[in-house]
């Protein structure tokens, strides 16, 4: 007579929280990103700058190609990150919708929608400043025979002409990016495909943007965008200050070298690092907005905003920010859980460069200028 036996107990073994990894299957479809991100950015941008022609100040319609062609370029990564969101958002609310290119009209839709608030912003942007500069330009006619109601009557004229500009071109702006969309959505036989479908290749492995890795890349970009927007203004703040361009040239060096130490050795070091290099300008800036900075040729004086010196703090305070959430998940770790993941972390990497692009278009030069060079940075 056999014995049954009792089954020995199943070996217990501590479970192991594996990181979460992005699924491979589903990777960005690049080129109808890029696609429709550059015909809706050329297509939206011609509109303001034709506008532009007809109702913007007078100093900015000499050159109306370039102007096309440069703003285009520099708006052209507020239009990729846009497109990003729309693909995240569609694939969550709708696994499907973003990867299997059946016709998706909502998609299409939301696209046009976002692309339009882009260009509009856009365009408000531009209107707003000429019409700053064409009220520059009125107050210089009060040393003649206009008097004060006539000045109140072409102020108002010009503001109401910019409206009327406004109105217009957002709805020449929604129009065309339908027709873009549309045309885009035609050329790829009517499967709009923001993510590529199918399965990795056998071997290939599965990776995905964890904590470490996002973050890392996300704040050494952030140091990167503003050095290189540091560098940007030096010949401006040379030729006011000597002492200022090479404080600049300072501050670029530093922040691009902290960005290399985070990249290449992470650590608390280079994190707080990365926070002072970021705090302190930011702080000067502050100060120089508020205050004024006591020495210099024009000490005391409260200096202006600027599109350069408000994208630059922008990725200052991004940094801080940045670091603020290492440190605090230092404090309390999440096992398994990413901060950031790939799809965050792509939109996130190219938020950062069209703040830095559009940063370059205020920094004075003379190949990037959007606002004829009024913009200073932080510092």
């Amino acid at each position: 007579m056999t014995s049954v036996g009792r089954p020995s107990p199943a070996v217990v073994r501590p479970e192991v929280v594996q990181p979460r990894v992005y699924d491979g299957t589903r990777d960005v479809a690049w080129l109808t990103v890029l696609g429709l991100a550059a015909s809706m950015a050329f297509a939206d941008m011609f509109w303001v700058v034709s506008l532009r022609q007809v109702a913007g100040a007078i100093e900015r319609t000499s050159d109306p190609f370039t102007d096309w062609v440069r703003e285009s370029t520099l708006l052209l990564p507020t239009y990729v990150a846009a497109v990003l969101c729309v693909r995240v958002v569609r694939r969550r609310r709708v696994p499907t919708a973003a990867a299997d290119g059946r016709p998706r009209v909502a998609t299409a839709l939301v696209l046009v929608g976002v692309g339009t608030l882009v260009g509009v912003l856009a365009l408000a942007a531009s209107s707003l400043y000429d019409y700053r500069l064409e009220l520059t330009l009125l107050g210089h006619t009060s040393h003649g025979s206009c008097v004060v109601d006539c000045l109140d009557s072409q102020r108002t004229s010009t503001a109401v002409l910019q409206l009327k500009s406004l109105g217009l071109g957002s709805a020449l702006i929604l129009a065309t990016n339908l027709v873009v969309v549309g045309w885009v959505t035609a050329l790829l036989g009517g499967r709009l495909r923001l993510d590529r479908s199918g399965h990795p290749r056998p071997g290939h492995r599965l990776s995905g943007v964890h904590r470490r890795d996002g973050g890392t890349a996300v704040l050494a970009s952030a140091l990167v965008g503003a050095a290189v927007l540091h560098a940007a203004v030096v010949p401006d703040h040379a030729s006011e200050w000597p002492v200022a361009g090479a404080f600049f040239v300072a501050l670029a060096c530093v922040q691009a070298g902290t960005a290399a130490a985070v990249v290449h050795h992470g650590g608390p070091v280079s994190w707080t690092t990365a926070a002072l290099v970021s705090a302190v300008p930011l702080a000067i800036w502050l100060w120089s907005r508020t205050v004024g900075i006591p020495s210099g040729p024009d000490a005391g004086a409260v200096e202006s905003l600027g599109v350069a010196d408000l994208a630059a703090g922008s990725l200052e305070l991004a940094t801080l920010v940045l670091v603020g959430s290492w440190a605090w998940h230092r404090r309390h770790p999440l096992a398994g859980r990413p901060v950031l993941t790939l799809d965050v972390t792509l939109i996130a990497l190219v938020a950062l460069l069209a703040v830095t692009a559009l940063g370059l278009g205020g920094s004075g030069l003379d190949w990037l200028d959007l606002t004829s060079g009024t913009g200073h940075v932080p510092g």
